[in-house]
């Protein structure tokens, strides 16, 4: 027999069948539920030596490929080993499945989640147990999954949330080589291209997608690999002509210019990031400042009776003037304030 079907009708199903495809999904150990699911904690209404496993539930994957689901319903508390070696040691919270338990007479195998502390070795600058370590202790059979470090300090007396480092990997979802998990820390769901742990892309370069009204996907914005946002998609007239411009580049900036008694006084302003293309420059006067220079465009507090211009604008700089009209002229001791804003195309 070469095909199977997983919970059939009336069809008996197996351990094989229960986990199977689940761990395809899910890809590795993780943490499912609440954000605070069997998070490690100080103990509750006052720390002291022992640390607290709070309520949760667990995909934990075993040695045949199989996920296997477990939670608690209470809050675990675990004590932590006392430390008199004269260093400190790094300790790791773990949850595993005790496969010595099987329940025939009660439904969801109560007590078949263990949740421990491996206890690492001391040193003057210590490492966390490593997996063989950590399998050795729970048990050579017994699939489990990290959920924290301690820093156990020597002759400690109480462990405290800042002595514990949350190592729990958040659920997953895992196909066709791609890795779509929810990171706690950011608030946010990220994309992997690759699952080699020293080759992750967040979203590799490509843009974010969402469904409209009529059903149609359409780009959003990227974040591309340069770390520069971006927007997608961007709707332009290039003097009559519409067009759709694509990986569309926004720039702004402020400078100022120091007068030299003439009444046209110009600078060149280099883009921070050169452009494929230019779509659009918008520039302004700001105020003017005498005596010294501005730091802010918030220094630039006086009224300023002048105009600005630009000329020889590319795809890298362009030069933008300030300029007194009607026989004025902009005072040699005068810092003259402007701001511009470019958009177009990444190169």
């Amino acid at each position: 027999m070469s095909t199977f079907v997983r919970f059939r009708d009336a069809n008996f199903t197996n351990e094989e069948g229960a986990g199977k495809i689940l761990a395809k999904i899910v890809g590795q150990a993780v943490v499912v539920g609440a954000e605070t699911s069997c998070r490690v904690e100080e103990k509750g209404g006052g720390a002291d030596d022992t640390v607290d496993v709070q309520v949760g539930e667990v995909i934990i994957i075993d040695d045949d490929g199989y996920a296997i689901g477990a939670w608690s319903d209470a809050i675990e508390n675990l004590p932590v080993t006392s430390n008199s070696s004269g260093n400190p040691r790094i300790d790791v919270v773990v949850a595993y499945i005790d496969k010595a338990v099987e329940d025939v007479v009660n439904n969801n195998s109560p007590d078949g989640l263990v949740f421990a502390i491996v206890d690492g070795t001391p040193a003057g600058a210590p490492t966390p147990p490593n997996d063989a370590t950590i399998q050795a202790a729970v048990g050579a059979d017994n699939p489990f999954i990290k959920l924290a470090q301690i820093a156990v300090a020597d002759s400690f007396v109480s462990i405290i949330d800042a002595n514990i480092t949350d190592i729990r990997e958040q659920f997953s979802i895992q196909s066709g080589g791609k890795k779509l998990q929810y990171d706690v820390a950011n608030n946010l769901w990220t994309l992997e291209d690759s699952l080699a742990v020293d080759s992750v892309l967040i979203n590799n370069d490509e843009a974010y997608k969402a469904k409209q009204a009529g059903g149609s996907v359409k780009d959003l914005i990227k974040l591309g690999t340069d770390d520069i946002l971006r927007l997608s998609q961007l709707r332009h007239q290039s003097n009559i002509t519409n067009s759709t411009q694509e990986n569309v580049l926004i720039q702004t900036g402020w400078g100022f210019i120091l007068g030299d008694g003439s009444n046209s006084v110009g600078e060149i302003v280099t883009w921070p990031t050169a452009f494929g293309s230019i779509l659009t420059v918008l520039h302004s006067q700001l105020g003017a400042l005498t005596g010294s220079d501005p730091s802010s465009p918030t220094d630039l507090d006086l009224f300023g009776d002048f105009t600005t211009n630009t000329e020889d604008i590319t795809t890298s700089n362009m030069r933008i003037n300030c300029v007194r009209l009607n026989g004025a002229v902009l005072g040699a001791t005068t810092r003259y304030g402007y701001s511009w804003m470019v958009i177009g195309t990444k190169a």
